[in-house]
């Protein structure tokens, strides 16, 4: 359950940034921690290339750029180098903030929850 939840997550996330043009690669964020383990198994399951080919997009690359922190995510959306990354609360308000103007930003939904 969690995985799908996190996969419809990662392909809904086109809303994250204005359809440019049509591509064949993109790049995932990710960082290490249990926090992230959606994405570790559809990185190891290879996912969302299945499901884009399911949806008729083609063979698509997906490049799983492991980081550091959310700021060099947010730099990576910022810049184009990353299309999709997963961020707590306080990185993507930011993100929303110096994107208002050019990329727009948008959350689209949590990926994991749990008590801390």
């Amino acid at each position: 359950m969690v995985v799908r939840y996190a996969l419809a997550v990662l392909m809904s996330a086109a809303l994250v940034v204005p359809a440019r043009a049509e591509v064949s690669e993109i790049n995932v964020a990710q960082q290490y921690g249990v926090s992230f383990l959606p994405l570790m198994v559809m990185e190891r399951d290879k996912l969302v290339e299945k499901h884009a080919k399911a949806e008729g997009l083609g063979d698509i690359k997906v490049n799983w750029v492991k980081v550091a922190g959310p700021s060099v995510m947010n730099d990576g959306v910022i810049s184009g180098a990353i299309q999709f990354i997963a961020v707590g609360a306080p990185s993507l308000i930011t993100l929303w903030d110096k994107t208002q103007s050019n990329v727009q930003v948008k959350g689209v939904s949590a990926m994991t929850t749990y008590p801390l």
